[in-house]
């Protein structure tokens, strides 16, 4: 008897070795406004959603642009560095998802990336038959690290 009935993954660094990407479109945008930033200090960042990276530099800086500006601009500097560098997959992380799917085990996604980030994601590894939720931390109250995200993923796969 097969006791596990669903397996739930985060996408950065599980699905995709995404962070480099993400650090540099971080540091580049500060540039754009003038803060210089370094791949240490992102770091502090990894799991957490751009938006609260982006109110705590906001906060730190004493800068009186909107926060929807900080987002646009990384949102731009993420999909332009895509176009020219892409996400790797994980090695073999493929291989298991198909082998999970083949044996009944529900799949979802649970990332603090915006939700057509995780489609863009899903979509460019050709995973898109194998999960059926998929939650962003847009939709939960608490980013991580606090588990909002993986707790709405359980309850969506019951």
């Amino acid at each position: 008897m097969n006791l596990l009935k669903a397996v739930i993954f985060d996408m950065d660094g599980v699905l995709i070795d995404s962070e480099p990407l993400h650090t540099k479109a971080a540091i580049n945008v500060m540039k754009q406004f003038g803060i210089n930033i370094n791949e240490d200090y992102c770091s502090s960042f990894i799991g957490s959603t751009d938006k609260h990276m982006f109110e705590v530099l906001k906060d730190k800086y004493q800068l009186n642009t909107p926060i929807e500006d900080f987002l646009l601009a990384n949102k731009q500097a993420k999909q332009e560095l895509l176009k020219f560098e892409g996400y790797p997959a994980i090695p073999y992380i493929k291989e298991l998802i198909i082998d999970l799917y083949k044996h009944n085990i529900k799949l979802a996604i649970a990332s603090s990336s915006p939700m057509d980030a995780i489609m863009d994601t899903v979509k460019s590894l050709n995973l898109t038959p194998y999960f059926t939720h998929y939650v962003s931390g847009m939709e939960v109250k608490n980013p991580k690290p606090a588990p909002d995200v993986f707790i709405k993923a359980c309850e969506e796969l019951n």
